[in-house]
């Protein structure tokens, strides 16, 4: 398969972990940073993340051989803010200038460089959003200060709602929910592989679908969490 992961070049991280994982299994995968991590690997590239255009001609150079993409995968962090509690006084100061860093990372570029992997799908294809559960437990009662953050998330939802029931090449759209925990090497690894699992058995059931990932179960487990 080919596979582009948006926000895979942090090494120890899920999205590097599945690039390596994809490629140890023989798949082409294509991953776009916005860091340069001098991996040398010729379908690594990092791209500018501050303009949304810069992103797309990173995304284009390095798939530039690719005929057809069968999974695209964001794995972006666009960051938190507004996150903290005094964020919502007062006395607070709005900056305007994170909140547009923010949208335009999670939001923009999500939109823009789906439609552009849309240009080579077809049918077996699919489009990942790598979410939280944040974004649709609306009555949790830790992280309440965290909109931006899980405003963001929410936001990249609807758009996997909208491609999967939307797109014009019947590619498959779905959202994972995960909570990877890195200081916990042994329930890292065990979630790691629920993600892994579904990721490579994704038929069109699951499109539409936002699959909550409990990685504290014993073991791991995933069910559809929301969704049709």
């Amino acid at each position: 398969m080919n596979i582009v992961i948006i926000g895979g070049g942090a090494p120890k991280k899920f999205g590097n972990d599945l690039a390596l994982r994809m490629r140890d299994d023989g798949h082409n995968v294509y991953i776009v940073s916005h860091k340069n991590y001098n991996t040398g690997h010729p379908h690594d590239i990092m791209a500018n993340f501050d303009t949304t255009q810069g992103v797309v001609d990173a995304f284009n150079e390095v798939t530039k051989d690719v005929a057809i993409i069968d999974i695209i995968l964001f794995n972006s962090n666009a960051g938190s803010y507004p996150c903290d509690e005094d964020c919502f006084t007062s006395t607070s100061v709005v900056d305007l200038k994170k909140w547009e860093e923010n949208i335009r990372l999670a939001c923009h570029i999500p939109h823009v460089l789906g439609v552009e992997a849309l240009k080579r799908m077809n049918e077996n294809s699919k489009i990942i959003f790598m979410i939280s559960y944040m974004a649709v437990l609306f009555n949790r009662k830790e992280y309440t200060s965290y909109a931006g953050y899980a405003g963001n998330k929410a936001m990249q939802a609807h758009m996997m709602r909208a491609f999967a029931e939307h797109n014009d090449k019947g590619a498959i759209s779905t959202a994972i929910a995960p909570h990877f925990a890195y200081d916990k090497p042994e329930i890292y690894k065990q979630t790691f592989e629920v993600v892994y699992n579904y990721i490579n058995k994704l038929t069109i059931k699951d499109n539409s679908k936002i699959m909550y990932v409990d990685a504290f179960a014993k073991p791991p487990s995933i069910t559809n969490y929301a969704g049709l």
